[in-house]
């Protein structure tokens, strides 16, 4: 058994876990989060390897509820004092607190499809492996003699279970591998980027890596300066990632609503329902600008996300589209998510014809401003419609400026 599997809790000893917690409580209500793990990661820099370790983690949040009172506890002490105690710290705090006016009741028993998420080849990593990983950047590095490097590899593997009163019980268990570094010239004028993310290990090709961000640091070598302008740039995935996963701490509506978002609609509100092509001082394809005077709706969506090329002939989009109904259902219905007042969704359409035609979840040339709203390329379990066919009417949705 590796260190990372001794750390992570196991379903049958969280559900114990939540379901002595519970029984401890006099609150209305309480909900009990659990969160237990192992982070292992290497780091090296100027052609060497610097440090390299493990942390193990393990914390129980503890929620406890009068009517709309609530406040929680945290501890990562599992014997029955401790669990007393901050069961009976959690409530002590919840009667101080103000009401919250948004408290919405608890849930009651769930059924939640199963994520596979987790990954032995991962959580089971060795340090020695880890190190192997490294001396992919390093040894060519420290080869080349003009070049120094530096990067870090960092593995998680953990598990997250939730209950309360109501009988409500979730358990996921999950990891990821991340690999990151930065080659430069010793001269300082070509620098490399090179990272790549992934829950199993095995996926990583970290020698490809590793030779593409010393490939780019020799490219980049003696810049030749460029006058301002309009540039067509070409994001890696790895980018359109990282600027993704910046993007979910504004696509609430509350936060766009008030004001506090890019999405924010100029004199109030959010952008759900804006024109198609609509974005000013955006340049538009002649093919998205023939439909300008349109609005997206739910078929509209559709119709682009199975094929931006299809849909608008001649667009500079060059992502190929999504033949999943089930995908693009999540993807519409998130969108439905930012607006208070959403339009209901359509009945179900007889299932889409297959098609061979790939989706991969590419960048664009032509992508919309941070001011638009355009959906994360990412599907979420919770974010899906109760239907796996693709959505087919004509109502107000959102706003896709690509």
């Amino acid at each position: 058994m590796t260190s990372s599997t001794r750390a992570i809790m196991a379903r049958e000893r969280a559900q114990d876990l939540i379901e002595k917690i519970v029984k401890m409580s006099k609150a209305d209500g309480i909900t009990v989060t659990i969160d237990s793990g192992y982070q292992a990661d290497v780091r090296f820099a100027a052609n060497q390897m610097s440090t390299a370790g493990g942390v193990t983690r393990s914390q129980i949040a503890i929620d406890s509820a009068f009517g709309k009172r609530h406040a929680a506890a945290t501890t990562n002490d599992v014997s029955d004092d401790s669990l007393r105690r901050t069961v009976a710290q959690s409530e002590a705090l919840a009667k101080l607190s103000p009401e919250d006016p948004e408290t919405m009741p608890p849930l009651g028993p769930q059924t939640y499809v199963p994520v596979s998420g987790f990954f032995d080849a991962t959580a089971d990593i060795t340090p020695e492996e880890r190190a192997r990983a490294a001396l992919t950047a390093l040894e060519p590095s420290r080869k080349a003699g003009d070049l120094k490097t530096a990067g870090f590899i960092i593995v998680n593997a953990g598990a997250n279970a939730i209950g309360n009163k109501n009988g409500m019980f979730a358990y996921n268990r999950a990891t990821t591998a991340n690999y990151t570094l930065t080659v430069r010239t010793n001269d300082g004028t070509g620098s490399g980027w090179g990272g790549a993310e992934s829950p199993d290990w095995n996926k990583l090709d970290f020698a490809s890596l590793s030779t593409r961000a010393i490939e780019k640091a020799r490219l980049s070598r003696s810049p030749v300066a460029i006058e301002p302008g309009k540039y067509t740039v070409i994001l890696e995935p790895q980018a359109v990632g990282d600027l993704v996963q910046l993007m979910e701490f504004y696509l609430g509506a509350r936060e766009s609503d008030e004001g506090r978002s890019p999405f924010t609609k100029q004199g109030g509100g959010n952008k759900v329902g804006e024109k198609i092509a609509d974005v000013p001082g955006f340049a538009f394809s002649d093919a998205l600008k023939a439909h300008a005077s349109e609005t997206w709706d739910y078929e509209k969506l559709n119709q682009w996300l199975i094929s931006p090329k299809a849909f608008a002939p001649g667009t500079k989009m060059t992502y190929a589209g999504d033949k999943d109904d089930a995908d693009r259902a999540n993807i519409i219905a998130y969108l439905s998510t930012l607006s208070e007042k959403p339009v209901p969704f359509p009945p179900p359409a007889a299932p889409a014809a297959s098609s061979q035609e790939a989706a991969p979840a590419a960048s664009s040339s032509e992508a919309a401003p941070a001011s638009s709203s355009a959906a994360p390329a990412a599907s979420s379990s919770e974010a899906a419609p109760a239907a796996s066919s693709a959505p087919a009417s004509s109502a107000p949705a959102s706003s896709s400026a690509q």
